[in-house]
């Protein structure tokens, strides 16, 4: 896979996604703000590749700003908005069990999901961690990526349940201002506990990003 066909796959995948919503969801407002909200959290990138989760991307994709890919905005919405939505297709089955039981549940999907879009990715070099090679799976990988980022996953099903009290019968603008909140909170958590933690395990790029 070329830097190209992930571009294209990531706008592709969004202009789906925002007709689905637009068409036959047009009735859940909070799918869009799932999927439009995920995609401006995407700044939260940027900080992560360079300060704490160490890694480059192909310099064959097109850049926005600095390192930071072009796709980025769209990657962030499928990749972190579609599956929020697709759990809350199902979210009368996912609250009908236990508070513990759900968290565990939504890890289990998460986590196999990040690992295989993270790993292919990876195996394709269309992004390079720059972790020690002991850290790492298959030497491409750091297992301690998917452990996190599907933490964030899971985080953000609870967050926009909460924002949801708060955006129903709101204005679309203020409804959506909500959710981006929420969002950014739960992207916050993940750096104050993911960066600590990082430099806790004693983990330094082995070549600087």
């Amino acid at each position: 896979m070329k830097a190209i066909h992930f571009e294209m796959a990531s706008f592709l995948l969004y202009a789906v996604a925002i007709v689905v919503i637009a068409t036959r969801y047009r009735n859940h407002r909070d799918y869009g703000y799932a999927l439009i909200g995920c995609s401006l959290a995407f700044p939260f990138e940027w900080g992560a590749d360079k300060y704490w989760m160490f890694l480059d991307y192909d310099w064959s994709f097109r850049m926005l700003v600095d390192r930071l890919p072009l796709m980025m905005p769209f990657a962030w919405g499928w990749f972190f908005g579609i599956p929020l939505i697709v759990c809350l297709r199902f979210q009368d089955k996912i609250d009908a069990i236990p508070l513990w039981a759900r968290w565990l549940v939504l890890y289990a999907i998460f986590w196999p999901w990040d690992f295989i879009v993270e790993y292919s990715s990876t195996t394709y070099r269309l992004w390079v961690y720059h972790w020690p090679e002991g850290s790492m799976i298959g030497g491409i990988l750091p297992w301690f990526i998917p452990t996190m980022v599907a933490t964030a996953n899971t985080t953000l099903y609870f967050a926009h349940k909460i924002a949801l009290r708060y955006s129903e019968g709101k204005g679309w603008f203020h409804g959506f201002s909500i959710h981006v909140l929420a969002y950014y909170l739960v992207f916050t958590l993940q750096v104050a506990v993911g960066w600590p933690l990082i430099r806790m395990m004693g983990i330094r790029p082995i070549v600087v990003p």
